[in-house]
């Protein structure tokens, strides 16, 4: 009975080591998986950062051409305001201050 127990626990230690041949050629593919997948994270990370760089900068250069667009609004406004004071001190009345609303305009000599 001793020689057959022999060939039993040497066939189980094939198995085993066949098992564990398995498993870590099993274990190294998720292993390469794993370094795969962080990889790809670490791109992913990057073209995020990426895009909060353009969307921060495109937001300035938004800003400063909203800010040019205010500006140039505000000089046109003046503009008018300043034409529209010249027309009003032309048939505005000197004696009364009003401004007629109807033609035609009386004009003193």
């Amino acid at each position: 009975m001793g020689p057959k127990r022999i060939k039993l626990v040497k066939v189980e230690e094939v198995n085993y080591e066949e098992e564990v041949a398995a498993l870590k050629t099993a274990l190294e593919d998720k292993n390469n998986e794993i370094e795969t997948i962080e990889r790809k994270a670490a791109n992913d990370r990057k073209k995020q950062e990426e895009t909060i760089d353009n969307l921060k900068l495109m937001k300035e250069v938004d800003g400063d051409n909203d800010k040019r667009e205010i500006n140039n609004l505000k000089m046109k406004l003046r503009e008018s305001i300043n034409i529209v004071d010249q027309l009003k001190e032309k048939i505005e009345c000197p004696v009364c201050f009003e401004i007629p609303h109807t033609g035609p305009v009386p004009v003193c000599p």
